[in-house]
């Protein structure tokens, strides 16, 4: 007896909705675009380009043609071996950024650090960079690093690069949602790829980095996110995503079915413009919310508090529209979905605000069919980094994975031998069954207290917080990582942010 998809927040009519006016938004509305090359080549390519207002419309029967495309293909994204890979529909994870609940994935890209001894955050070093890094590749429930952190000692204009640098020497698992601000960061960003792939071809084939690039809503492409879109295509390297992010009643309308239909039409000619580019590089819908792990749709339809209009990432308003993004993709598209905003939280620190909401988000993903959870490790809606709190999602996690996996049953289950072994001895403390399933059907957690009350009060009446600091403190202590480049590879890459340091940020 296994957990299906349990929660479905949208019946087919609205499905069919949410569709049909996405392709009238790109017939009728369409998307500003100023790129001269990127006109040409979408007017070429079938659109209607109106010249006088920069306007780019897609004809219905082509849009449905981009989205077929889109549909059905194989992603990856290697370790640092390249030959491991994460795939889509595997198990339950979570990641240190946004991901079909195989695991977890850490990371936004977060200026702070919490600090639990003076309960405070402060700014990331490269030192904590590392850190979360090497906790993030020791803990199983974490699938693919997003980047935590960007360290504030190198200079502002060259963190992201320094960040990715460290994080590819110090952990051996995939590593997504880079930032890239220009063109000056990706040639940077893929030179450090190629180092660490060891050349072009092998990054090509085995990607291990994904980056996130943002058309602006309500639908505009600047020319900034065009010449990279061209640059990534015309290298030949699938591992982008894009997303737009609206904000309904800021950016899009007050309507969760319009702002994800506009998302839609918003991310559409950015995957066709790729297509153009480089017709190899056929647009693969991934996940919705973020990450991805080749160029594809990042549907994130935001909700705001109308308040001060600052992002809600753990209301249950803002997981409903994750619900109703991965079930339209999931079912309307039968595109796999490695996400719903799970784990995330509004909380400044780890405590009861962040576990009610990290629970009840990540619960409400697996229920409805989610396949990775993330961001791992991230408070204070993803502004900050917290070693603790990573370690905690993981166990939350660890829970999650036993509810995907429903109850496990065999043949055996439905025989009546069992009941009379154990009437035979009076118990069935002793029984072969019991002795091979209590660890698979019984969770023993790491940091959750089961104790007696005697025992726990005698213990020192521990939260779980102490109890996740010290396991930080033994993984950081006790793990011996493996280095990840040798010492040549490493010159290299030095060798190669001191001079971004200097080209780009004049240090």
């Amino acid at each position: 007896m296994r957990t299906e998809s349990l929660l479905r927040v949208l019946n087919e009519g609205e499905m069919d909705g949410i569709h049909e006016l996405s392709l009238q938004i790109l017939e009728k509305v369409g998307v500003r675009m100023t790129h001269r090359r990127a006109l040409d080549l979408l007017k070429s390519g079938g659109c209607v380009v109106d010249e006088s207002k920069s306007r780019v419309r897609i004809p219905r029967n082509l849009s449905e043609e981009i989205i077929k495309k889109s549909t059905g293909r194989e992603l990856k994204l290697y370790y640092r071996d390249r030959k491991r890979c994460v795939k889509m529909g595997e198990d339950v994870f979570f990641s240190l950024g946004p991901l079909q609940f195989q695991d977890l994935l850490t990371g936004t890209v977060n200026d702070y650090v919490f600090d639990l001894e003076r309960l405070e955050r402060r700014y990331a070093t490269k030192e904590d960079v590392a850190k979360a890094g090497i906790l993030a590749d020791s803990l199983e429930n974490v699938k693919i690093l997003g980047v935590p952190l960007v360290p504030h000692d190198p200079p502002a204009k060259t963190r992201g690069l320094h960040a990715l640098a460290i994080l590819a020497q110090n952990a051996s698992k995939p590593i997504a949602w880079i930032h890239v601000i220009d063109l000056e960061m990706a040639r940077i960003a893929v030179e450090v790829e190629k180092i660490l792939a060891g050349g072009m071809e092998e990054l090509r084939k085995r990607p291990r980095h994904t980056a996130l690039l943002e058309a602006i809503s309500p639908l505009s492409y600047d020319d900034r996110v065009v010449n990279l879109l061209f640059f990534y295509s015309e290298l030949g390297l699938p591992a982008f995503s894009i997303g737009s992010m609206p904000q309904p009643g800021v950016t899009a309308p007050m309507s969760i079915p319009a702002a994800i239909a506009q998302n839609v039409a918003e991310i559409l000619p950015g995957l066709y413009l790729t297509e153009l580019a480089n017709p190899d590089l056929v647009p693969a819908p991934a996940w919705c919310l973020g990450v991805c792990v080749k160029h594809c749709w990042a549907l994130d339809v935001m909700l705001s508090d109308p308040r001060n209009l600052r992002h809600l990432y753990a209301a249950p308003e803002t997981a409903l529209v994750g619900l109703a993004e991965s079930q339209f993709f999931r079912e309307y598209y039968g595109v796999p979905v490695w996400g719903t905003r799970a784990l995330r939280t509004d909380a400044k620190m780890p405590g009861i605000q962040a576990a009610i909401e990290k629970a009840l988000t990540a619960t409400l993903a697996v229920l409805a069919g989610a396949t990775t959870l993330g961001p791992a490790g991230q408070v204070d809606s993803d502004q900050i980094f917290c070693f603790e709190q990573l370690v905690i999602d993981n166990e939350i996690a660890e829970l999650l994975k036993r509810l995907k996996r429903g109850i496990p049953t065999e043949k055996i289950d439905f025989e009546l031998q069992i009941v009379e072994r154990g009437l035979e001895k009076g118990n069935y403390l002793s029984d072969p069954l019991t002795l091979r399933r209590n660890r698979e059907m019984v969770y023993i957690p790491k940091l959750l207290d089961r104790q007696r009350y005697e025992q726990w009060a005698k213990a020192g009446k521990e939260d779980v917080l102490p109890r996740a600091k010290r396991e930080v403190e033994r993984i950081l202590k006790d793990l011996q990582p493996s280095p990840q480049v040798d010492q040549a590879t490493a010159r290299q890459i030095e060798k190669l942010l001191a001079d971004a340091d200097r080209r780009i940020a004049g240090k």
